[in-house]
């Protein structure tokens, strides 16, 4: 019995051909987990992984660049963080309790107003 259809897996294109292998190692636990997940998506492990890491853009983990001055002001904030713990270590002051309050506030507005900055900074390096 002779037929025109072919047999077998179709061809893929040359763009499609998956012919490079990667390796890495896992742990039991990772390996329990991994599989896990393989039979929750129903789908071949290698499909799985090949998904979830294409997916995803990877995260930048370089830390925005500040200016001399925001570093200098870091700086100077840390050293009065680190006078006033050793004052409030070294007596109960209540003189000194409020001023810690105060230092906070301004360290928390001075920390939102460089969060914006560098949020900024990676909206534009996105752009």
């Amino acid at each position: 019995m002779e037929t025109d259809r072919k047999r077998g897996r179709r061809k893929l294109p040359s763009n499609e051909i998956r012919d490079t292998t990667i390796k890495f190692r896992v742990n039991e636990k990772e390996l329990a987990y991994l599989n896990e997940l393989k039979n929750k998506a129903g789908i071949e492990l290698g499909h799985l992984i090949r998904q979830e890491l294409l997916k995803s853009e990877p995260r930048n983990k370089t830390l925005p660049k500040i200016s001399n001055d925001a570093l200098l002001e870091l700086k100077k904030i840390g050293n009065n963080i680190n006078q006033m713990t050793k004052i409030l270590n070294s007596k109960d002051d209540v003189h000194t309790l409020d001023q810690w309050r105060l230092s906070i506030k301004k360290i928390s507005r001075i920390l939102s107003c460089l969060e914006g900055v560098s949020n900024e900074e990676q909206n534009k390096q996105k752009r």
